[in-house]
């Protein structure tokens, strides 16, 4: 049933429900201004946690869905809930191909967790669209609050990193491919922007009504910031729970929380833009955490201006007519081009000359 689906609307009512925690009319917290270093950066309502009972109010577009929580109204990502009538996942055991990571949490961004061995044995409890819900311990067991147990910890990697047999050695001694390879499915492009999607028509039937929560730290999202967007930072202690990596920012009388990493504190040096140059393998996406589909594979030498940089990602504007602008991996930016080839190993000369910042 086609239907034009209200952003701007849909901003609204996020703004004006309850959400975790609300501002004090008088006094209000202290405060300083951040200035927000790139576009897309979210200001996330709260980490809901699997098991959580959700409100579907409107399907915002293919990936995304307005609902209501006990913590407000927000955005959220259509694949982190199950609806009624959907079937449980069978979970399976699951083997980690070479350089499998684990990551904490689904957006598969920044440090990963831990390296998993070749043919490291994992539980697989549960299959997003880029990646699996994942468990170290492999045997079933009832935790929670009727058990007194604690959950077990749950991670995610990529698809393509887990296989249902394992790693089958090759002709020369090395790992092969398992002949019931998993891929990583469909790819998800990412959309990112401060208003909500406006006159959005769809053609396949709407997902609403009452749903739960697939996955822990799942983001209920109220609205993105671009470039330049200041922010006020409370700096005081009990008005709101803090969570590791974040700053607790108020909007209104609402609190909510934004990457530390891309907001340049009240007193805080400008970070200065430097020149670079594209290394083996740098790929330019749209959106801070580098998900989704690429927007462009950059070729050796690409020329580039470094605009921020969060340790593990950077903001580049690419030296070409139209000022291009987009994420690349920070290990993937050379400070000098690549010197020609001289008949060594690419992966070998590539990699013992590509530059890693300093950390902020």
């Amino acid at each position: 049933m086609k239907k034009a689906i209200s952003f701007l609307l849909a901003l609204t009512l996020g703004c004006s429900l309850a959400l975790p925690a609300s501002a004090e009319s008088t006094p209000g917290p202290k405060v300083e201004t951040g200035i927000i270093q790139a576009n897309g950066i979210p200001a996330i309502l709260w980490f809901l946690s699997q098991g959580d009972q959700v409100e579907v109010t409107e399907q915002l577009d293919e990936k995304n869905v307005l609902v209501e929580t006990e913590h407000g109204t927000g955005k959220i990502e259509t694949q982190l809930l199950r609806f009624p009538g959907e079937p449980e996942y069978e979970p399976w055991i699951g083997y980690a191909r070479p350089g499998a990571a684990l990551y904490e949490s689904y957006e598969l961004c920044g440090k990963p967790f831990k390296q998993l061995q070749t043919n490291a044995k994992i539980r697989v409890l549960d299959e997003l669209e880029d990646c699996y819900v994942l468990s170290l311990k492999l045997e079933d067991s009832e935790t929670g609050e009727n058990s007194g147990e604690e959950k077990p910890p749950v991670y995610f990697a990529e698809k393509n990193q887990i296989g249902r047999k394992p790693v089958q050695p090759g002709p020369g001694g090395g790992g092969g491919d398992s002949s019931d390879y998993q891929d990583g499915g469909d790819i998800t492009l990412a959309h990112y922007s401060l208003q909500f999607l406006s006159n959005v028509v769809f053609e396949d039937e709407e997902k609403t009504g009452p749903a739960e929560v697939r996955v822990d730290g799942a983001k209920l999202i109220l609205l993105y910031f671009q470039k330049g967007d200041t922010v006020q930072i409370v700096t005081e202690e009990g008005f709101a729970p803090e969570v590791e990596g974040y700053v607790i920012v108020l909007i209104g009388e609402t609190y909510a929380y934004v990457p530390q990493s891309w907001v340049l504190r009240e007193g805080e040096e400008p970070f200065e833009s430097r020149n670079g140059y594209a290394g083996y393998g740098c790929e330019l996406y749209d959106n801070y955490q580098l998900r989704g589909e690429k927007a462009k594979q950059l070729s050796v030498n690409t020329r580039l201006t470094v605009l921020w940089d969060d340790g593990f990602v950077s903001l580049v504007r690419l030296n070409n007519q139209e000022g291009t602008m987009g994420f690349v991996a920070s290990s993937t930016v050379r400070p000098t081009p690549v010197p020609p080839s001289t008949g060594g190993d690419t992966e070998t000369d590539s990699g013992s000359a590509v530059w890693t910042p300093p950390a902020l």
